[in-house]
């Protein structure tokens, strides 16, 4: 799949003067490619395109972007995937800067302990960002409550943006099951030395950069004799065959993995599945 891309259209309006009146593309980036199953042959089906994501910015309070125009070519096939059902999800949107997260997400619930607070951070980003950590005596995590914990076979497909600076201390993502003995069927852990581990602390062969956003997908395919994962870290993929046969997928949690360093920032988290008949 090749993509092309330019930007054009862009215009101020004039309300007294604008005087340095600026305009920029600052990021733009491909949304996370989906997965699902096609409807025709029941089959896994991937990357799957479904838009960009672009952050401009504007100087001078007198100016206005009146519109922003882009072409994009693709080359692929198309494909009629089953329409998967929403876990999970939650842009932050609807919560005040400085607050703690609301308990009710856009789908789904949220619980938490320790230092939670939604940000509008200082870093080139969209809308509003989640900042959990540093951890303290009290903890730092974020735990996504699905609105239903799936126990079939099908796919389960995560996303999410996002930051670590350069002073952010080790931190994690689980997902995990219902099962409380032993929750956690998959960990990812965003080690110091930037590698994406599992929760052996084995390299998963992913890597993350450091001060600047960047994406997560997780595709969890489960059949009847297997759990596997492809693993997608800011442009690094690994494919990774689970340990734990998850019996259900019930939460997605974040969470810093030692105390001491600063904390990190996520956005944009939705969980999906889809059922495989």
């Amino acid at each position: 799949m090749n993509g092309r891309r330019s930007f054009h259209s862009v215009r101020s309006t004039i309300r007294v003067q604008s005087i340095d009146a600026g305009f920029a593309v600052n990021v733009w980036r491909p949304n996370h490619f989906a997965t699902g199953i096609d409807a025709l042959s029941n089959a896994p089906a991937g990357n799957i395109f479904t838009g960009v994501n672009v952050d401009v910015g504007v100087r001078d309070t007198d100016a206005w972007i009146l519109s922003l125009g882009y072409n994009i070519t693709l080359r692929g096939r198309i494909v009629f995937p089953k329409t998967p059902v929403i876990l999970f999800e939650s842009n932050f949107e609807s919560t005040p800067a400085g607050q703690p997260p609301f308990a009710v997400q856009a789908v789904g619930t949220a619980k938490f302990n320790g230092p939670n607070v939604v940000i509008s951070p200082t870093f080139v980003h969209t809308g509003n960002w989640l900042q959990i950590g540093p951890l303290s005596q009290a903890g730092g995590e974020f735990d996504g409550v699905f609105i239903q914990a799936p126990t079939g076979l099908g796919v389960y497909n995560f996303s999410a943006m996002m930051f670590m600076s350069s002073k952010s201390s080790e931190s994690y993502i689980s997902f995990n099951s219902g099962d409380e003995t032993n929750p956690a069927f998959l960990t990812l852990l965003f080690a110091d030395n930037n590698q994406v581990q599992d929760g052996g602390l084995q390299p998963t062969g992913c890597t993350f950069p450091r001060d600047q956003p960047f994406p997560v997908q997780v595709t969890l395919t489960v059949t009847a004799t297997s759990a596997t994962a492809q693993i997608g870290v800011a442009g690094t993929v690994a494919n990774y065959t689970l340990h734990q046969y998850p019996s259900s997928f019930f939460s997605v949690a974040f969470a810093q993995q030692n105390p001491g360093g600063a904390g990190f920032d996520v956005t944009d988290i939705v969980v999906t599945y889809t059922a495989r008949s």
